[in-house]
């Protein structure tokens, strides 16, 4: 869907296959908006805005599951999230842009390049609550031209000033993650800092699967959506989580 208005809620969704955009917004399942349950994605999600175009107006936004403006529960994407633009830029594994986001995983490579700002995020590349995801990301690259960069494991950015609120718990990433920020790629510099567990999450020490099924154990139930259970199957999705 590219825009989700009067009819917003998405259950049981799912895309294979590739989304690319031309001065506008896109995600796996929707472009903007939507409250999303037990959805994923898998293939690669591509958002460019052209400076030379008049009906560009430079902000670029992609997610695995969203692009923009979203609430995503108990979801998951695979493949690679890229966005360019010249105004504000965001790249997420879930959501470029989102409200919230809960009990998802990504291991997506995702790549922000902007000429203003860029957010990169393996979770989101902004977004203010976000909890019990698991970052398994093995490159989240932010670049722009004056290296005006933000990047996490999680997320890019969660608030914008000390008035903002947000709310993390219980986030975790792959301790061999990579995270790549400057005005080039190889004029890089690699972030190992977790003094952050908002931006970078906890180094994952646990198994991803039980993490995700005691969220759905103990909130069967969201807005009386059903949250679907994980299994992990040696034959699909390279080993990692699928729904039951």
């Amino acid at each position: 869907v590219g825009l989700a208005r009067d009819i917003n809620i998405f259950n049981n969704c799912h895309h294979i296959g590739n989304v690319t955009v031309k001065n506008g917004i896109a995600g796996g399942i929707t472009a903007r908006n939507g409250i999303l349950y037990n959805c994923y994605s898998s293939g690669n999600i591509t958002s460019i805005t052209d400076a030379n175009e008049s009906n560009s107006f430079g902000y670029a936004s992609a997610g695995g599951i969203s692009g923009d403006g979203s609430e995503v529960y108990n979801c998951y994407s695979t493949g690679r999230i890229y966005t360019n633009g010249y105004a504000y830029c965001y790249s997420g594994g879930i959501a470029g842009n989102a409200y919230l986001i809960s009990n998802c995983y990504s291991n997506s490579v995702v790549i922000t390049k902007s000429t203003n700002k860029a957010f990169t995020g393996g979770i989101a590349g902004k977004c203010p609550k976000v909890n019990n995801c698991v970052s398994l990301n093995d490159s989240i690259i932010s670049i722009s031209l004056f290296n005006n960069n933000f990047a996490g494991n999680i997320v890019g950015i969660y608030k914008e000033n000390e008035y903002d609120t947000y709310q993390f718990s219980s986030n975790y990433a792959k301790t061999t993650n990579k995270i790549f920020t400057g005005i080039s790629i190889n004029d890089k510099n690699v972030v190992s800092n977790y003094s952050d567990y908002n931006r970078f999450g906890s180094p994952l020490t646990t198994d991803i699967l039980s993490l995700l099924n005691n969220y759905v154990n103990q909130n069967s139930v969201i807005n009386s959506i059903k949250l679907r259970s994980w299994v992990v199957s040696t034959v699909n999705n390279n080993g990692l989580p699928i729904f039951n």
